[in-house]
């Protein structure tokens, strides 16, 4: 069942914008205008508002409703229905054989999904470029020691933008195996060069998950945006 777009949404013609592409993956994205937002937005795209978010501001809520919309199109290539539910911890309830990861940032939202058999893990976020001013005062939080000391000049915000968005990715790909919540220092990024990155972890997270660990990543920017990628070979 084919479902049209309500006018705070925007489809985007070509939406995968990292070097290499992934087989049997689907990604959709859309832009959206939460100015153009309204309740009824969830009735139009006949995808129910979860309890949870009974409360949230119109901003949270058109964020949340632009991610489903791109999830549920995304699914809808594998020939399966609806949009996913929210886990009790608020992450995505895939359907049974598929693997997943939604992300929405400011004006941008989208879902990439691909086949559990092919893919164990896949994560994907997208940032707002931080100004050099902001990345510095957040470097701290985001980045190791070693991560501060590898910084090249001129390039603050880029690199702490990337940094942050790629260990956002990598946290979505890992949290469904491991189901403990790591944060920023569990893993440091070594290097990234033309859309390609590299992550290391740096805590233990589960048997198959240690410290020492090395994890591919892809990143591209668009306009003021930073968009990455953790997928993970089953």
């Amino acid at each position: 069942m084919t479902h049209s777009l309500p006018d705070f949404l925007q489809p985007i013609a070509t939406p995968w914008t990292w070097p290499l592409t992934l087989p049997q993956t689907h990604w959709v994205a859309h832009r959206f205008d939460v100015q153009r937002f309204s309740d009824a937005d969830f009735q139009h795209c006949a995808i129910a508002r979860p309890d949870s978010l009974e409360r949230a501001v119109p901003k949270r809520l058109a964020h949340f409703l632009a991610g489903r919309v791109c999830a549920r199109a995304a699914l809808a290539q594998f020939r399966i229905g609806g949009a996913p539910a929210l886990n009790q911890d608020g992450s995505p309830q895939w359907p049974a054989g598929i693997v997943g990861s939604i992300t929405h940032h400011d004006e941008l939202a989208g879902a990439l999904v691909g086949p559990a058999d092919h893919w164990q893990a896949l994560g994907v976020d997208v940032e707002r470029m931080l100004s050099d001013p902001a990345a510095d005062d957040l470097s701290a939080h985001v980045l190791t020691c070693q991560e501060r000391r590898r910084l090249q000049a001129g390039q603050l915000g880029l690199q702490v933008t990337l940094a942050f968005s790629l260990k956002e990715s990598l946290f979505k790909a890992l949290y469904p195996q491991v189901q403990e919540r790591f944060y920023f220092d569990a893993a440091e990024l070594l290097d990234w060069r033309d859309g390609r990155a590299r992550l290391r972890l740096l805590n233990d997270l589960s048997p198959r998950w240690q410290a020492g660990a090395l994890i591919e990543g892809q990143y591209a920017v668009q306009n003021d945006s930073v968009l990455t990628l953790v997928a993970i070979a089953a």
